[in-house]
């Protein structure tokens, strides 16, 4: 970093795996904290050259990676010993630890075929792979940036590989943190499953906290379901308000009810929200559209734009002024 005179120790806590946030402190002042990740798996560190499957790094199971894809096209080839049956996930942090690596993930076969996926545009953040080998092999993990004029240090990434958690679980979370509610309307909340340790059952969903005038039916969703919707809906006329809502969801995990509380999407090291904030707005009966056009105007002319408006019912005067100057 700049201004720091040299290079900066911490000493790695003796906590739980996770994502910590740490600062470090510079003649007795704590700097901005930085994302830390803490692992008990061995390290496993990239050494050039590693551009294709033949001096791909052999990596053992279970380990976490560790790399760079330092300049534009750059492409990392790490290599993985399979027995038939053998089930592992393989979970990227590039992202979650402020790296700008959009990262995308290939898991190749002996033969260089493709037999598992991922990228961080498809996966909503950093990609992660469940994968079961179809037989013995040396596998291949194919490790690049989606975008190949991309690349340089900072482009940083580890990644986990690690049987699977053994026991049942799922985890919901909510893209937005807030949502605004027109009056006699009707919002959909979309809400994202993961699930882990091999569940797939039913879920059903369901939100606490509505006021009153304010209705979302309970949705279960099938198994092995990896997205679910809420329908928010107003009666007619609500006043103004604001509440917080909480949607949970319950499956059947052994015989056993198992609840989960959704939270927000956000990154490691944050704090967890798990209250949505819900806004009931008054309907604006009027629309303004206009056409779009582009166009030249010399300056000191005037230029003329059009517009319709949409009074949905609305007879009362209406004011209008430029928004954009």
């Amino acid at each position: 970093g700049q201004n720091l005179g040299g290079p900066l120790a911490a000493k790695v806590p003796d906590v739980s795996p996770g994502v910590l946030l740490h600062s470090f402190e510079l003649s007795g002042r704590a700097l901005n904290p930085v994302r830390f990740d803490v692992d008990e798996l061995q390290e496993v560190l990239e050494a050039e050259p590693n551009n294709d499957a033949t001096v791909a790094k052999a990596v053992p199971i279970p380990s976490v990676i560790n790399g760079r894809i330092d300049q534009p096209g750059d492409k990392d080839f790490w290599q993985i010993p399979f027995v038939k049956g053998q089930a592992i996930r393989i979970e990227c942090r590039a992202t979650a630890l402020g790296s700008p690596l959009a990262t995308e993930l290939i898991l190749r076969d002996e033969g260089g075929k493709d037999v598992a996926q991922g990228d961080s545009l498809s996966a909503n953040g950093d990609p992660s792979l469940n994968f079961s080998a179809p037989a013995d092999g040396k596998y291949t993990l194919v490790v690049g940036d989606k975008f190949a004029s991309r690349g340089g240090p900072e482009f940083a990434y580890r990644i986990r590989i690690a049987p699977p958690p053994k026991t049942p679980d799922f985890e919901i979370t909510l893209p937005v943190d807030s949502v605004a509610l027109d009056a006699d309307g009707a919002k959909n909340l979309e809400v994202q499953i993961s699930r882990s340790g091999d569940f797939k059952g039913p879920i059903t969903l369901h939100v606490d906290g509505l006021p009153a005038g304010i209705t979302a039916e309970d949705v279960k969703l099938p198994e092995g379901a990896a997205k679910g919707v809420l329908v928010l809906k107003s009666a007619p006329n609500p006043p103004v308000m604001t509440a917080l809502l909480k949607v949970t969801g319950t499956a059947e995990v052994e015989g056993k009810p198992l609840v989960r509380t959704a939270h927000i999407h956000s990154v490691p090291g944050d704090s967890s929200v798990e209250q949505l904030r819900l806004v009931t707005t008054l309907k604006t009966p009027f629309r303004f559209r206009g056409t779009y056009d582009l166009r030249f105007a010399a300056r000191g002319t005037v230029l003329k734009k059009k517009y319709q408006i949409e009074r949905g019912g609305f007879e009362g005067e209406l004011e209008v002024r430029l928004a954009d100057k």
